[in-house]
């Protein structure tokens, strides 16, 4: 289950971390927006349960999601994949990861061997 949850992640949002995830991994940095992101932890026992989110970026942009998140835990529905849970509970869509064509530099995409910029602060993501 909590690899079926993680492959639903990898296939439909922005994972910025790992860049080449494997099974080992129990994690997921997803993009929330142009400048923050948020670390998403599953429980190897319980990976339907809540998991452990760290929502990093500016403050600013951070705060109101946090507050949503941390109000809307009693919303969380086992039975539901862990991005339609945090999607529901934060009314967002997680952004897509950008198209390979889209990602190289003079095509109108980001710069980077990556296609991201990471601030070496606070971890958001730089689009030029």
């Amino acid at each position: 289950l909590a690899w079926d949850l993680l492959d639903d992640l990898d296939g439909h949002v922005w994972v910025l971390d790992p860049p080449e995830p494997t099974r080992a991994d129990m994690f997921r940095r997803v993009a929330l927006g142009k400048h923050s992101s948020i670390l998403i932890r599953l429980a190897v026992e319980s990976p339907s349960s809540v998991c452990e989110c760290e929502f990093l970026g500016a403050e600013a942009a951070v705060a109101p999601l946090r507050d949503l998140f941390n109000r809307g835990l009693r919303q969380w529905n086992p039975r539901a994949t862990t991005r339609a849970n945090l999607e529901r509970i934060l009314a967002i869509s997680f952004p897509s990861a950008p198209q390979p064509a889209a990602t190289q530099a003079g095509a109108g995409g980001v710069d980077g061997a990556d296609g991201l910029e990471m601030c070496g602060i606070c971890y958001c993501v730089r689009l030029p």
